[in-house]
C-alpha cells in the first residue's frame, strides 16, 4: 500500500480488530522488501506485511492469494470480508487529502469499509 495514502486510514482503523491493512510484496527480491519495510515507503508500522517471493509477475505462476482476488495489477486496493472480496475497487485514498479522512476518496474509502463491517463482531 502507498502509505502516504492509506496512513489517516489505517490510524482511523488501528483499534478496530475486524480491520487490517495487508501490504503485499510480489518482487522477487527479499532484500529489498526487508529494507523497504524498514524504511516505510510502502507500508506502515500496523499493516501486515506478506511476501510472496516474486509469485506475481507471471500469470503462470502466481501465488494463490493472487490467483483467488485475481491481482494483476499493483499496487491493488480491495476490501475483503472473512475471505471474501465485497469491493474490487473502493475509492482509492487520495494523498492530497493530507490526512483528512473527511474529505474527497479518503471519506469515501472510510466509508465503505465501515459499511462493509457493520454488524460483523
Amino acid at each position: 500500500m502507498r502509505n502516504r495514502a492509506t496512513e489517516p486510514m489505517i490510524e482511523e482503523f488501528k483499534d478496530d480488530p475486524r480491520i487490517k491493512f495487508v501490504s503485499l510484496c510480489v518482487d522477487g527480491h527479499k532484500k529489498s522488501w526487508l529494507e523497504s519495510i524498514a524504511k516505510g515507503p510502502y507500508t506502515h508500522p500496523n499493516s501486515i506485511n506478506l511476501y510472496v517471493a516474486g509469485h506475481g509477475i507471471e500469470i503462470s505462476k502466481r501465488h494463490p492469494l493472487l490467483a483467488k482476488y485475481n491481482i494483476t495489477s499493483y499496487p491493488t486496493v480491495m476490501i475483503v470480508r472473512s475471505g471474501k472480496l465485497f469491493s474490487a475497487e473502493p475509492p482509492f485514498p487520495d494523498p492530497k487529502d493530507k490526512k483528512d479522512i473527511k474529505i474527497g476518496n479518503s471519506r469515501k474509502f472510510v466509508e465503505q469499509v465501515e459499511e462493509t463491517f457493520t454488524g460483523i463482531k
